[in-house]
């Protein structure tokens, strides 16, 4: 029997077909390992100078495993903090760095039992201890400069760096969170800054009102310690005003501290918001200062005070310390304040706003703050 003979030219395009179907095969694993992945640093915050963090490096998700990295961490404001100390994963058997502390340095590890698999996600890359020097804030970079897969893939192309943000004794601008003001007069309303770490040496902020029809604000009082200072025309419903602590008065560790107080005078009844606004601020290691919010808000309810019946004039608040002393609208006080007082005490607590003539602070009107105005003649 007679053999066909077998063309060999067939069988050399079958084994290119057969391998061609290989690679197409395998093509999605090499897609899958030139996946966009992210390498992230924490934010973090410290309270207290001289106190330290733990921030931790991150690799979001390894397709193809991980093999090992070399990177370089630093800070963007070397002054502001320092890093300590880099804590490595279990997974690097392997591992290295320059020396710390510093403010910038490299760090690589290699994970030679293959630990880490393909599809492992949220990769501890290392802990940083990093301590915070001065008040201030800045950012946490890191640098990539090798990332490879179990597979020897490069993992660079395609790769995320998400910054880390370390803010170091934060600090926070207050008003009060409610201000009552009478219709046709005037009350006090101070901006302070709960802390000065490092010192304060200078700021600008913007005070405004949301309802400006109820209320105007008249004139700025600065602290002692600003010196230097400006504002800009007032009355009005907008201003802004600034600072400099040019005596190096407000020093490191300093609390309470005012920024100044503005007078607002109530002219219709309704309420709205104070706006303050922080636009700059510096301490003296010429770092901005980082604070909780640079935007406050306080409530303002501008109210009326009503004539005591059996009297010609509404009372006064010839002090200016919010309470009314002045019952008889006389503008001063006197004997029959008191008298007046006693007389209506009733119809003074269902009828006024109570916090005009609760001279104890109770919250109500009581024979106590008959007493206390008694004191005060």
């Amino acid at each position: 029997m007679k053999r066909k003979k077998v063309n060999k030219k067939w069988i050399t395009l079958l084994m290119v077909g057969v391998l061609g179907l290989s690679v197409f095969a395998i093509t999605p694993t090499m897609i899958a390992a030139n996946e966009d992945s992210v390498v992230g640093i924490e934010d973090g915050e410290i309270d207290t100078i001289g106190s330290t963090i733990v921030v931790n490096i991150t690799l979001d998700t390894a397709p193809n495993g991980l093999s090992g990295y070399n990177m370089t961490i630093s800070l963007s404001e070397p002054g502001v903090a320092e890093i300590v100390d880099v804590e490595f994963p279990s997974w690097a058997t392997l591992h290295s760095n320059s020396t710390l502390p510093a403010d910038s340095f490299w760090v690589k590890a290699c994970d030679a039992m293959n630990q880490t698999i393909p599809g492992d996600t949220n990769i501890n890359l290392g802990k940083l201890t990093i301590r915070g020097d001065v008040q201030g804030r800045c950012e946490i970079n890191v640098t990539v400069t090798q990332l490879d897969d179990d597979m020897g893939g490069d993992m660079l192309p395609g790769l995320i760096v998400d910054t880390g943000v370390l803010t170091v004794a934060q600090a926070e601008v207050s008003i009060p969170e409610f201000t009552t003001v009478v219709i046709g007069d005037t009350t006090r309303v101070n901006i302070t800054l709960d802390r000065t770490p490092s010192g304060l040496a200078n700021y600008n902020v913007t005070v405004s009102l949301t309802n400006i029809t109820i209320a105007e604000m008249m004139s700025v009082e600065f602290p002692s310690w600003a010196t230097l200072h400006s504002n800009s025309t007032l009355p009005a419903d907008s201003f802004w005003m600034n600072g400099t602590d040019v005596g190096n008065l407000i020093v490191s560790g300093a609390t309470s501290v005012s920024l100044g107080t503005f007078i607002i005078r109530g002219d219709a009844e309704g309420t709205g918001d104070i706006i303050i606004t922080v636009t700059s601020m510096n301490n003296d290691e010429s770092y901005s200062v980082p604070l909780f919010s640079t935007t406050i808000s306080g409530q303002l309810e501008v109210i009326s005070v009503l004539t005591i019946p059996g009297q010609s004039n509404p009372p006064t608040d010839p002090d200016g310390d919010g309470l009314y002393e002045d019952m008889n609208g006389n503008g001063r006080k006197d004997f029959n304040d008191v008298v007046v007082f006693f007389n209506n005490m009733e119809w003074i607590g269902a009828n006024e706003p109570v916090q005009c003539f609760d001279f104890n602070g109770n919250g109500r009107i009581d024979f106590d703050d008959i007493v206390i105005l008694f004191g005060e003649i």
